[in-house]
């Protein structure tokens, strides 16, 4: 429990620290200057870093968007990586999980490892709602 609250600390001031974080799949070799919005990012070090690891890679439409908040499936994904590194999404695809929204989430398998961890939950109704913004709770 102790390093739980250690990991689930480090993760939410990661996001604090970073503001807003799109992550995808892969990186694909992108720059923090392929970034449309970077003049408008005020950590760029630490924005840029994320990047060159491909943890962040933005926005469909190219832009970081650094004044949004963070969705649930991104945040899945930053735990992730904080705990095992840079690893595939489908290495979860065998997770047994009974959340019904998250099969169509790029986050699938990030999700479904971090719920296995017992590091995030669904809602009563077996949802997890992977777009939904983070909060303290």
């Amino acid at each position: 429990m102790r390093n739980l609250k250690r990991v689930l600390s480090l993760a939410l001031a990661s996001v604090m620290l970073l503001g807003m974080m799109v992550v995808g799949a892969s990186a694909a070799d992108k720059t923090a200057a392929d970034l449309t919005d970077m003049d408008k990012v005020t950590n760029k070090e630490a924005v840029s870093l994320m990047v060159d690891l491909g943890i962040i890679v933005g926005k469909p439409d190219g832009s970081y968007a650094p004044t949004e908040g963070v969705d649930r499936a991104t945040m899945a994904k930053l735990i992730t990586y904080i705990m095992m590194g840079d690893v595939d999404a489908s290495i979860f695809d065998g997770t047994k999980t009974d959340l019904k929204d998250i099969d169509s989430s790029w986050a699938k398998g990030y999700i479904k490892f971090c719920e296995s961890q017992g590091i995030i939950a669904g809602y009563g109704d077996n949802t997890f709602k992977p777009d939904a913004t983070v909060t303290g709770v």
